[in-house]
């Protein structure tokens, strides 16, 4: 069996789990998370010197490091969400409607949905209710694959609506990963449904930790969407990917239409 056949067998089982990252939101012109930061920093006034430093984390795609320094500026965590918040809210309000794979995905109507973005697209694309992780302890575990759990949305990293629940900064995302009941949730995830990571290029630090320290203990298959092009380009980071921490790439092609109709073609192939 084939990696679509496998994917196309776990949407029947209602076992498949897309894992949502910024990559699909890049057509909705929200700010990157670089704009988000040096916006951050302006808003807040931070002097010209930790300004220097931020430019300088941010050049080398340190993020955390990049906020670090804003809440050393005197920044509280708080503030700092909810102005990530409040940003996110009013460039979704003033974004024009666009082309985009989330009106994809709510095609799929047994299925239930993970992301660690804050936008809440899913939410509003596929009219997902959002049921946080956590909410495992509420419900006997098996249940959710049942079809009132249809359409639910994972946000892992919080989301606009609750600036409270986002992780933004080193300490938030430590506390959330460190968190036995988080690790044993998710773990539980990883081993009963299948994770199909789209808009990931999973440089997450924090996501390589949780998966390279329980795949020494259950085995489980999960898949990457990757554009065709990154098969030579990035094979060592595929390679490594699919040994270090059991997922398998899925290729889709862009070279003719676009990224955004090269994954709406290899998502309607799961459909059939």
């Amino acid at each position: 069996m084939d990696n679509i056949q496998i994917l196309q067998e776990c949407y029947s089982r209602v076992t498949l789990i897309p894992v949502v990252g910024s990559g699909l939101s890049i057509p909705m012109g929200l700010p990157s998370w670089r704009e988000l930061i040096e916006k951050s920093a302006d808003y807040f006034s931070v002097s010209d010197e930790k300004k220097e430093c931020i430019r300088k984390c941010l050049d080398c795609n340190e993020y955390l490091d990049a906020t670090d320094v804003i809440l050393e500026a005197g920044v509280s965590d708080q503030m700092l969400r909810e102005y990530i918040a409040k940003s996110m809210t009013e460039a979704k309000e003033n974004s024009n409607s666009v082309d985009n794979n989330y009106r994809d995905l709510a095609l799929f109507s047994k299925i239930r949905y993970m992301t660690t973005n804050y936008d809440q697209y899913i939410n509003d694309f596929a009219e997902a209710r959002t049921f946080c992780l956590e909410n495992l302890e509420n419900i006997q575990i098996n249940q959710f694959a049942y079809s009132a759990y249809d359409h639910v949305v994972i946000p892992l990293h919080g989301e606009i609506s609750r600036p409270e629940s986002i992780v933004l900064s080193r300490d938030s995302y430590q506390k959330l990963y460190n968190t036995d009941s988080f690790k044993s949730e998710f773990e539980h995830m990883r081993t009963h449904f299948t994770f199909l990571f789209m808009g990931f290029s999973f440089e997450d630090k924090y996501i390589q930790k949780l998966f390279d320290k329980i795949l020494h203990y259950y085995q489980a298959q999960h898949f990457i969407l990757f554009d065709k092009s990154e098969a030579d380009k990035n094979a060592e980071k595929i390679e490594r990917i699919k040994t270090q921490y059991g997922i398998e790439t899925v290729f889709y092609d862009a070279s003719k239409k676009g990224h955004i109709d090269g994954i709406r073609d290899c998502l309607r192939i799961f459909l059939n």
